[in-house]
């Protein structure tokens, strides 16, 4: 039914346009000058493609996205791209880029990664609304509790619960927008914790929780996601029931997050790669590529292990703000350094 509306009301801005141009009406100056200034905004996006391509298909395409922008708004620019216009132009463009290169495979692995990414950061949201947020806080430690829970992160982590069961059961959109509030819910739990005097987790909890949100922003809905977000949702009440059992005595993310996140990542990147050997056998890359995407949060999401294993090892000091942040630095940077070696190394045997 709401596809039929949609083709309605496409068929009616339609009509209205063909309606304006029979009838004489012209446009003002400005809306001439914001279609001039609209197409000028096409084209600079344009640049997401090879330089070969656009110089081929750059006109065609400014074109289509023109005569769409136009019956949209009933024949009048508005100066500025859509924002589903410019994520569909720059994610086509770097497609096409990655083919030229012999890596197209990268591309058609995001959906795989953002499985993974979408499963890694439910399991979080869940673990940490179900453990952390509930415990009571010990006699004598100063923490200004938000009712029944520990801190603001009970809101972000209800979000990515509904974006986890929204992946189940409804249609891919639903999820991605949901996931798109999820990830800036939890941005936002770093302002709203400076201006109000709620605590807030960690950013060793936020930023790699984010970092798996954008990765996750890629999800398409299909038998295999379904099915996996599903498989993993058993895994997370099992894991949720561990961390309850070991940690009962403890309280925090600080305490409780080094054991869950290091799990998690470990499931994370062994997933991905298990899927890596399986698609192998089918003569498909795509496995390989969605390991190397989810290696840059699985890293984030070790980085207080690491940095204790460090400073146990080395004998240095590292229980502060900076050994975190150049610890989380480090192993990102380790992280992404191979996607980029892979694309040039399959450009260069393709």
């Amino acid at each position: 039914m709401m596809a039929g509306f949609g083709a309605a009301g496409r068929g009616f801005r339609a009509a209205v346009g063909t309606v304006l141009r029979v009838a004489g009406v012209r446009r003002t100056p400005d809306e001439a000058d914001a279609g001039m200034r609209l197409a000028a905004r096409y084209r600079w996006l344009l640049r997401a493609y090879p330089a070969a391509y656009r110089a081929e298909r750059g006109g065609e395409i400014l074109d289509t996205y023109l005569d769409v922008a136009a019956r949209r708004s009933y024949g009048v620019f508005r100066g500025w791209p859509r924002p589903a216009d410019v994520v569909d132009l720059v994610g086509a463009g770097v497609r096409a880029r990655l083919r030229a290169r012999g890596s197209s495979g990268l591309a058609d692995a995001v959906p795989f990664a953002s499985t993974f990414a979408l499963c890694a950061a439910v399991a979080l949201a869940a673990v940490w609304l179900s453990t952390v947020e509930p415990r009571a806080v010990p006699a004598g430690i100063e923490l200004r509790t938000l009712g029944p829970v520990q801190s603001l992160g009970a809101v972000a982590w209800v979000g990515w619960i509904l974006a986890g069961l929204s992946a189940v059961a409804l249609p891919g959109w639903v999820t991605r927008r949901l996931v798109a509030g999820a990830v800036a819910v939890t941005v936002l739990l770093v302002p709203a914790a400076a201006v109000t005097p709620f605590e807030r987790p960690p950013l060793l909890v936020l930023v790699p929780q984010v970092a798996l949100g954008l990765l996750a922003l890629g999800w398409r809905a299909h038998r295999g996601s379904r099915t996996a977000v599903g498989m993993s949702a058993v895994a997370t009440a099992g894991l949720a029931f561990a961390a309850a059992v070991d940690g009962a005595p403890l309280y925090g993310y600080w305490a409780t997050g080094r054991d869950v996140m290091a799990f998690v990542a470990l499931g994370l990147v062994a997933g991905a790669v298990g899927t890596g050997f399986v698609r192998a056998f089918r003569r498909d890359a795509r496995g390989w590529w969605a390991t190397l995407l989810v290696l840059p949060p699985a890293a984030l999401l070790v980085v207080q292990p690491f940095v204790r294993i460090a400073g146990d090892t080395t004998g240095l000091t590292t229980g502060n703000w900076w050994a975190y942040a150049a610890a989380a630095t480090g192993l990102t940077l380790f992280a992404i350094a191979p996607l980029p070696l892979a694309t040039a190394l399959r450009s260069r045997w393709r």
